[in-house]
């Protein structure tokens, strides 16, 4: 017995750790080749360079991504190698997230191997921890790997050695921050800010001492943040004034992250109810254990940073501020917001009060690790937990054990199930366009160009889609170019390349909008042919393929030396 207790004190936290990211990873699942894949693959696959693509500006511009990560693979992994390296990183990127989870809960009193437990199980499912940030759409628990969310992980940890006065460490931290997403670093300047406040004000460090360790802080953040430091300023377009009205663009593009007057009233509401929810749960941790008080300083920062994103937008229509990012930042009041309810749960659970076990906890639980639509339930369970007597009849109700088995046999099985069917969706139509790029490989010349269905992210004006099919067709095809190595006409979401290459937002808008004002195939072909396009990738039975892929035919434009004749095959696919 005494072995097996001095094994759980020794190995409690990575069996957590792990423990709580098999448990993510079923949750999310994984696929790759979605969304943002569309930037990362041509960098594995050391597409710029490519002859073919020495004047394509958007595979041109992938140099410049702002991030040291993929700059350091670039040409690592082209092709299906890309495959085991993605699922890889973003295992490793899960793990060291429940290892930053379980820091910060360390900090706030749990360290057994039973609250740990419990603790990294409400993280993996949490309603705040999955998905995208509410009125920002920053990445979380998500399908797919992106550098992004190896962020939120050293965001975690640099906000956890802040709260024990490292400054240093926690500023070493924020320069790999700065190494996977230099505008996710700046963000960290607010909760950090927060921190050295709380610190200041408890006594806990003197400003001097502080000093001193954000100075030599300074070191290690610049050597790590360098090369994304350096890929931004040896951007020849860098700092250049855009002649395009950038607030404009991104209304097209994607507002979510930067306009809160795009957001719809009831995105709107969800985040007011989130944040509330995270702030509740947060002060009412404090209440327990004043160690937790940095929990609640990082949220205030990142609550400030948030709204700070609604004002700027408003004073100043610079590209550089305005890509930052701020609403995006609301992805740190879902980190902490989630630690700070499943933290509270298990110190409820933990607790020596009946009620809090037998009742407050297992409902906390139901309202933070089911749905988003039962985050409204948790500011009344937290507010009114401490004025809340229950008779002993009450409190001796085994709701704890109902809730378990409803979690456990029916909400999280059914969530699981359906993440799954999702992805199985996504992954058949990306094997398509994969079959489908690897088909224009073997049988078109390197320098021919494909007009591939484009969908729009979001569909506001002026993208009204004259053809609906196209964006069904579309899903998927982040992968074709990849695959292909060769060049596309255009895609939507490659418009993201504006951010740090300007000079592409005429030859993507123009594109973008006449190709998706095309109402049928015929007009697609005609359009092909007066502009150079040796083929379309388009829907069935609309003429004669060269090839079938599923539901999806690639048709000839023109007999030309760009490609091969003709072959008529036929591929399973979706």
């Amino acid at each position: 017995m005494d072995v097996l207790r001095e094994a759980t004190r020794r190995y409690g936290f990575p069996i957590a750790a792990l423990t709580g990211t098999a448990l993510s990873m079923a949750m999310t699942g994984h696929v790759t080749g979605l969304w943002n894949n569309l930037f990362h693959l041509p960098i594995l696959a050391g597409l710029a360079g490519m002859p073919q693509f020495a004047r394509d500006p958007f595979i041109q511009s992938l140099p410049h991504y702002a991030s040291g990560f993929w700059l350091m693979l670039a040409g690592v992994a082209p092709g299906d190698k890309a495959w085991p390296l993605l699922l890889a990183l973003a295992i490793a990127s899960r793990l060291l997230t429940m290892a930053a989870f379980l820091a910060c809960a360390d900090m706030i009193g749990i360290s057994d191997l039973k609250g740990r437990l419990l603790f990294v199980v409400l993280i993996a499912f949490s309603s705040l921890a999955n998905g995208y940030s509410t009125a920002g759409a920053g990445g979380l628990f998500i399908s797919y790997f992106t550098h992004s969310e190896v962020a939120n992980a050293t965001i975690l940890l640099s906000v956890w050695c802040a709260a024990r006065g490292r400054f240093t460490a926690a500023f070493a931290l924020n320069g790999a921050t700065a190494f996977l997403n230099a505008f996710m670093a700046a963000w960290a300047a607010a909760p950090l800010g927060f921190i050295a406040i709380l610190l200041l004000a408890r006594g806990e460090i003197d400003g001097r001492t502080l000093a001193r360790r954000m100075a030599i802080g300074l070191v290690p953040f610049t050597m790590l943040a360098a090369p994304a430091i350096y890929s931004i300023l040896s951007n020849p377009e860098f700092g250049r004034p855009s002649d395009f009205d950038f607030i404009a663009f991104i209304t097209e593009y994607f507002p979510d992250h930067f306009l809160v007057a795009e957001l719809s009233p009831k995105t709107l509401l969800a985040f007011i109810v989130a944040t509330a929810a995270a702030l509740a749960a947060a002060v009412a941790l404090v209440r327990i254990e004043q160690r937790a008080a940095f929990c609640l300083a990082a949220l205030l920062g990142f609550v400030t940073l948030w709204l700070a994103g609604t004002i700027l937008p408003l004073i100043t229509q610079s590209p550089i501020l305005l890509s930052l990012h701020l609403l995006r930042a609301g992805v740190g009041i879902h980190l902490f917001g989630a630690l700070a309810m499943a933290a509270l749960t298990v110190r409820w659970a933990q607790s020596a009060a009946l009620s809090d076990r037998r009742i407050r906890a297992p409902l906390l639980a139901l309202a933070m690790a089911t749905t988003r639509y039962a985050l409204p339930l948790v500011v009344p369970i937290v507010l009114l937990a401490p004025r809340l007597r229950l008779p002993p009849r009450i409190a001796r109700l085994r709701i704890d054990f109902a809730v378990a088995a409803i979690l456990i046999a029916v909400v999280w099985p059914m969530q699981i199930v359906s993440q799954t069917r999702f992805n199985a969706m996504l992954a058949r139509n990306i094997a398509a366009w994969r079959a489908l790029g690897l088909w224009a490989n073997a049988h078109s010349a390197p320098g021919a160009l494909f007009l591939i269905p484009i969908g729009n992210i979001r569909l506001p004006p002026p993208y009204p889609a004259k053809d609906p099919q196209q964006i069904g067709l579309s899903t998927g095809s982040e992968v074709f170019e990849t695959f292909a190595e060769r060049r596309i006409w255009v895609d939507v979401r490659g418009g993201g390349a504006i951010m740090w290459a300007p000079s592409y937002h005429r030859v993507w808008r123009q594109r973008v909008l006449e190709v998706m004002a095309l109402p049928d195939h015929a007009a697609r072909m005609a359009y092909a042919q007066t502009h150079g396009i040796d083929f379309v990738i388009d829907g069935c039975g609309l003429g004669r393929p060269v090839v079938t892929v599923g539901k999806r035919c690639v048709y000839a434009v023109t007999r030309t030396s760009s490609a091969r004749a003709p072959l008529l095959v036929n591929r399973a696919g979706s």
